[in-house]
This record gives C-alpha cells, sequence and structure tokens, in this order.
C-alpha cells in the first residue's frame, strides 16, 4: 500500500458540479513500509508529510516536502537510529511554527520484562530550514526514565509560538501495579515521588482511586529545545485512542480526547485552559453516546477551530442504536458544544479528521469501509453540512486511508494523505 499525498477541489469534493465529484489527482509520496502518514502546511503553501518507515529491523521517522504535486527526497527526522515505533492512533505528527520551524513529535518504545506493551517514551525534533535537517531530538516526558507508557499524543504550535504535546500517560497506572505486586522499590518510589506531585497539583490519591490513564499536555516556551512539567488534564481516559490539540482565536488550548466516564462507557471529551496549558477546565462531554465497551475502540476524536472561532468536534461512536460518525460544533470556545449531527450513519469504526477552513467552515475525512473509500465532507459557515463524496479508493495510489489526515490549502482545495 502507498502513502499519497492527495490534493481535492472544493466542487469536485462537495459534488456541486453538473458531473458529480471527480478523481483527485494524487503525488506518491513514500512507498511499501510507510506508515500512517500526518501531514502540515507551511505559509508558502508547501506541504510537509511524515511517517515512520520499519526496514532492516529498525523502525525510523521520515519527511517529505510536496509542492506543485512534486514530492522531494525524504528526510530521516530521528538522529538515533532506529529510535522510532508507530501504532495507526500514535502516528509522528508534524506542525509548523508562524516562523516556518517545523517539529516532529513520535514515539520511542523499550521492551520492558513484566509489562504486557512495551514501555513508550515520547520525542520531539525540531527543524529551522523547513524539514531539509533536524536537530537531535528531545525526550518531552518529564517522569525521569521511568518505564511506563507516554503515547497517543499530538503537537501543535500555539500563536505566541509556545509548542505543545499532549498525550496519554501511564506512569501512576503503572507504579501503582508495580507497588502491589511488590516490586524492586524503584517503582515505589517513582509512586511517592509521583504522589506528592500530583497532590500539589490538587488530585486526591485516596484508595488508589485516581490510578487510572492520564491525559497529560506540556508545553515548551524554547522552540521544542525543553519541555515545562506536564500537566495533568483528567484522570482515566480510554488507554489507546488518541489526542488531539488546537488553539481558540483567543489563545485557549484545547485538548480533545476519549474519555471512560461510568463503568465502561466511553465518550468524547475536550478541555480548555485559559492560562497557556498550566491549569484546564472539568472535561466537558460532547455527544454523550454512553457507547460501553470494555475495550479500547482505537478511535480517537478530532478538533478543529474554523476561521470564525467555532469549535469543531468529530467522532465514531458504536452505541447501540446510534453507531456512526458524528459532528458538532461549540459557539463558545469549547465550553458547550450543540446537537450532534450524524455525518456518516452505521459507517465502520473509523478515526476521522478535521480542518478549519479559512470561510468559517471545517472539512471533515475518514474511512468508509463499507465501500472501501475515502471520503471527505465540508462545513459550512451556515452550519450545513455536504454529503460525504467519495476521493480515494478508485485506484491503487489513492487506495482508502485508514486514518487519513488533512489540511486545508486554501478555501477550496484540501490536501489529504493516507495509507
Amino acid at each position: 500500500m502507498r502513502t499519497v499525498l492527495a490534493i481535492l477541489l472544493t466542487a469536485a469534493v462537495a459534488g456541486c458540479g453538473d458531473s458529480g465529484p471527480s478523481a483527485p489527482a494524487g503525488t506518491v509520496v513514500a512507498d511499501s513500509l510507510a506508515r500512517f502518514p500526518t501531514i502540515a502546511l507551511q505559509h508558502d503553501g508547501t506541504a510537509l508529510v511524515a511517517w515512520t518507515s520499519a526496514g532492516d529491523g529498525a523502525t525510523n521517522v521520515y519527511l517529505a516536502s510536496v509542492v506543485d504535486g512534486t514530492a522531494g527526497a525524504a528526510v530521516r527526522v530521528n538522529d538515533v537510529p532506529g529510535d522510532a515505533a508507530t501504532h495507526g492512533q500514535a502516528p509522528a505528527q508534524v506542525a509548523v511554527a508562524h516562523d516556518g520551524t517545523v517539529y516532529v513529535a513520535w514515539i520511542s518504545q523499550r521492551d520492558t520484562p513484566g509489562r504486557r506493551f512495551p514501555a513508550t517514551d515520547l520525542r520531539l525534533a525540531r527543524s529551522d530550514d523547513g524539514g531539509r535537517s533536524f536537530a537531535p531530538a528531545v525526550t518531552v516526558n518529564d517522569d525521569g526514565g521511568f518505564r511506563s507508557g507516554h503515547h497517543f499524543h499530538d503537537v501543535a504550535v500555539a500563536p505566541d509560538g509556545a509548542v505543545f504535546v499532549s498525550w496519554l500517560d501511564t506512569r501512576v497506572r503503572d507504579a501503582a501495579r508495580a507497588g502491589a505486586a511488590g516490586g524492586d522499590g524503584a517503582g515505589d518510589a517513582h509512586r511517592a515521588a509521583h504522589d506528592e506531585a500530583r497532590t500539589r497539583e490538587g488530585h486526591d490519591h485516596a484508595a488508589g482511586a485516581d490510578a487510572g490513564t492520564e491525559v497529560r499536555v506540556a508545553r515548551s516556551d524554547d522552540g521544542g529545545r525543553t519541555f515545562g512539567p506536564s500537566t495533568v488534564i483528567a484522570s482515566g481516559s480510554c488507554e489507546c485512542c488518541r489526542t488531539r490539540l488546537a488553539f481558540t482565536r483567543d489563545g485557549a488550548v484545547l485538548v480533545a480526547w476519549r474519555h471512560q466516564f461510568e463503568a465502561d462507557v466511553r465518550d468524547p471529551a475536550v478541555a480548555r485552559s485559559d492560562d497557556g496549558g498550566r491549569t484546564f477546565g472539568a472535561p466537558v462531554r460532547v455527544g454523550r453516546d454512553a457507547w460501553r465497551i470494555s475495550g479500547c475502540p482505537h478511535s480517537g476524536p478530532a478538533v478543529a477551530v474554523d476561521a470564525s472561532g467555532r469549535v469543531h468536534l468529530a467522532w465514531y461512536t458504536g452505541a447501540e442504536g446510534r453507531a456512526g460518525l458524528y459532528h458538532a460544533i461549540s459557539a463558545d470556545g469549547g465550553a458547550t458544544f450543540g446537537d450532534p449531527v450524524a455525518v456518516a450513519p452505521s459507517v465502520p469504526g473509523t478515526t476521522p479528521a478535521l480542518a478549519g477552513d479559512g470561510a468559517g467552515g471545517a472539512w471533515l475525512a475518514w474511512e468508509d469501509r463499507r465501500a472501501g473509500v475515502t471520503r471527505v465532507a465540508h462545513v459550512g459557515a451556515e452550519g450545513s453540512l455536504a454529503p460525504g463524496e467519495p476521493v480515494a479508493g478508485a485506484t491503487p495510489a489513492l487506495a482508502p486511508a485508514r486514518r487519513p489526515a488533512l489540511v486545508v490549502v486554501d478555501g477550496g482545495r484540501v490536501a489529504m494523505v493516507g495509507r
């Protein structure tokens, strides 16, 4: 399967033309072993595509630029060979600052005896030359090399240039389990130190009730060279659905994820910070699908802010009687959301992508495995929803994207990558 960058026309996608949707043009960026691409846009319109690739027993992160439909040479991002891992909900994420600095964040994993899954750390590298070369990577998570889970991440750059990384973190849960199992003391020491820090943050550790998967965010004020202590947004999230970041027009930080509410109920949630990510308000539950599932659905929500400042959220639910893909809008910066609108009723499980446009609307993309295509729909400034037209799947080069990613090139074009 090949990784593709497709430039799509609004009229073709929305079906406004008399002849119906036209086949989009595609540019092959990477072949063969490429996995789970993501995309960002430079101010000059250059598309930057990041992905992981496993070859010769090692996994690395790569980035390539695409200009006018032509892909440049791939550049390895990680300075330590093999210092990467890949997962459909934890792809290498790319973001671009207003000054053109490029940031790529990925997971690095280590096999750990006694753990069901490998331990992971979050790594980030920056490029000052548009992605042609990268500085040595730094570790984002702040728990001193403790072998735990730090993954299902996102990276984004705020309007003031601060770099944010969000993720799911299992350090508290893993330390509690190590202590319960009579660990070697290292886990207990870590738990004690971490409990003290969490107590300062105002969390209650009584009876181990807090030993769940946490949603965390860290901020860098020096261009990704260092990160401050991470902030706990919530505890008890879904264990393996990706987090997503966005920023409101007034500078607030938004984090979206799938949260566990009452027993095994997993619905989307959004939290807002008005002080630059130092503290967050209580999670806002969106949709209230009451999807009860005892395992992780591997389908995180997507969030975006449009030109008018409205916050868009898209998510999949498998709740009985209402399974499918939904979309909701917040007109107050994420404090409340309107009633969900069914974008694709009964579509099989999928991970949506969202991008705000310059006209006060937003674009959505998702995989429709029933038809073997990727679909794109548009939400207008007035809230109208265009039908989800198929934009990939007609040719091998545009095979359905299991987890598509997209950006708005201008008001009438969308750049989308998929594997």
